[in-house]
């Protein structure tokens, strides 16, 4: 009776499996994937409580909610609307975003300190979305289980602890990260997913570079393997998409004003001189109070508006008393130390 009951499982997991090949909503190619739709929904949502429950959110309702709005943007233009997304800010001071099975996102606030604007946000959140439409995630942890019949097993169970071993090998999966075909394609994807929200696209290289001098972390945007993708290749790549899509676009509109008669070339000074949106204000206004670094030395990020006579030096020496901090200044929100300032120009200030 034992032996018919272990067949009986495995033949509704496999039920449940989807064809070994399945197609990729985003490629529109045919990849090894043994997790369906439906599977994916269910392990994203078991996977999702271990992560609030391992990091916990970040209390800020405000903040929040204007994550998941950027985010739903986002969406909006994605390749793949048919499930719904959620977008949560993490209490983890380390800098990560990564994205579970499902739709389920996560940005920490140590992430959200270091980008300048909220076009910057979108191409984080844009990355992350790309991962889920192509559906990166199931199919690595397809590949690293293949066909083990306990695991499929598993899947088929509903309750959270059926399925820890397979939760635990998809945090596994996240954690050791991407391919680098995988991440290029998610680069790819988030970038043009904020184009079409109307975001600037050169935010995306302005923020890989910016993440090249930090370098910190074991994990997520700061992981620096060989197996994965140079991110001085990752800034060539996205600064050269963002071109063509922006050259591609304006030759279009020229061609249509032209009603198809006459040369439309576009020339260097169009494309660099193209500005979407970037909403640096909206962004830092957002980041007033954020919690900074461990939660056991507790520091805040305050917003200072830059007045007349202003200088990162006089700055300091105001809110510090010590014009030194003027550097650490600077470097917080990638400026020079005698940068000029503009007034009503706004800072993020560590304190």
């Amino acid at each position: 009776m034992k032996f018919i009951f272990h067949w009986l499982i495995l033949l509704l997991s496999l039920s449940l499996i989807s064809p070994a090949c399945t197609l990729n909503p985003v490629t529109r190619k045919r990849e090894f994937n043994v997790i369906n739709e439906q599977r994916e929904l269910s392990l994203g949502r078991n996977a999702y409580y271990s992560v609030i429950q391992e990091y916990g959110l970040y209390e800020n309702e405000s903040l929040q909610k204007y994550i998941n709005k950027v985010g739903q943007e986002l969406v909006s233009v994605c390749d793949r609307r048919s499930i719904p997304y959620e977008f949560h800010v993490l209490d983890s001071p380390i800098l990560n975003a990564f994205a579970l099975p499902g739709g389920y996102i996560f940005i920490t606030r140590g992430l959200l300190a270091e980008l300048e604007n909220e076009a910057q946000l979108a191409s984080v959140l844009g990355h992350e979305i790309g991962h889920v439409c192509a559906r990166h995630s199931v199919t690595q942890l397809s590949e690293a289980l293949g066909y083990q019949l306990l695991t499929l097993a598993a899947m088929a169970a509903p309750g959270t602890r059926e399925m820890a071993p397979v939760t635990a090998a998809l945090f596994q999966s996240i954690t050791l990260g991407y391919s680098r075909e995988k991440e290029f394609e998610a680069d790819s994807l988030g970038l043009k997913y904020m184009y079409l929200a109307g975001y600037d696209p050169m935010e995306v290289s302005n923020f890989l570079t910016h993440l090249s001098r930090l370098a910190q972390g074991p994990a997520g945007y700061s992981v620096y393997r060989a197996d994965h993708p140079d991110i001085f290749d990752r800034i060539s790549a996205t600064r050269n998409q963002a071109k063509q899509m922006v050259g591609l676009d304006i030759t279009m509109s020229k061609i249509k004003e032209q009603e198809g008669k006459g040369e439309a070339g576009v020339t260097r000074e169009e494309i660099t001189g193209y500005r979407g949106k970037v909403l640096e204000d909206e962004y830092k206004s957002h980041l007033d109070g954020l919690l900074y670094g461990p939660k056991e030395a507790p520091r805040r990020i305050r917003i200072y508006t830059v007045k007349e006579g202003d200088t990162l030096a006089t700055i300091a020496e105001n809110l510090f008393g010590n014009r030194n901090k003027a550097k650490e200044i600077a470097e917080f929100n990638e400026l020079e130390v005698d940068s000029p300032l503009k007034v009503g120009q706004k800072l993020k200030i560590i304190s």
